[in-house]
């Protein structure tokens, strides 16, 4: 396959990775710090009765049970962790992007450059390690679909499957109605035969 269009869909798929994990450790931040101030302020102006804030305080000890096991959820999944990779991986697969689609622009526009040959080589061997490494982020179907749709979307090129090229990020909810390759919309027969057949190959 075309490197550089991989290497830009692979970017897509590690920056939304890297937004979601951002989202989800402010939201642990801010309801870890918003729980207990709000109950420390409502006891230290007395606003509620005696009963009211016992029950109150019974809803905000469910509260920090939940915010608890989620922390918990969030220390073993090491969202930190996730957040710093997905974010140098963003970074490193747009600048090998930026690099190989030079560099096939230029093999499109003979003659090559002095050093072309060595410059190419060594862009391989770089894109080759990043692939390795994205591999073991555990990068599922789902994702490598939205991946793959965003290049086509960019590059305005077509879909190796259903020969189409996307007009916008949007597929279809149901699995047997999006294409294979890019998630796009099947036609109907192409459709109900996937859904007789039972194959699901997509999240």
């Amino acid at each position: 396959g075309d490197r550089a269009v991989e290497a830009y869909g692979t970017a897509v798929v590690f920056q939304k990775r890297a937004s979601r994990y951002r989202r989800l450790i402010a939201s642990l931040n801010f309801v870890g710090l918003a729980i207990p101030l709000t109950i420390g302020g409502i006891a230290l102006a007395n606003l509620l009765a005696k009963q009211w804030f016992e029950r109150m305080g019974y809803f905000a000890g469910v509260l920090v049970a939940i915010q608890g096991v989620v922390f918990l959820w969030s220390v073993i999944a090491n969202w930190p962790e996730s957040l710093d990779y997905s974010a140098g991986a963003s970074a490193e697969n747009i600048e090998l992007y930026m690099r190989l689609k030079t560099l096939r622009a230029q093999i499109m526009s003979p003659p090559l450059p002095p050093g072309f040959d060595a410059a190419y080589a060594s862009l391989i061997v770089r894109d080759d390690d990043q692939i390795k490494q994205d591999f073991r982020r555990d990068v599922g179907e789902s994702e490598k679909i939205y991946g793959y749709r965003a290049a086509l979307l960019y590059f305005q090129e077509k879909c190796f499957v259903c020969k189409k090229s996307p007009e916008s990020m949007n597929m279809p909810w149901l699995w047997w109605k999006r294409c294979q390759g890019c998630g796009g919309p099947v036609d109907e027969f192409e459709g109900s035969k996937r859904q007789k057949s039972g194959h699901n190959g997509h999240a």
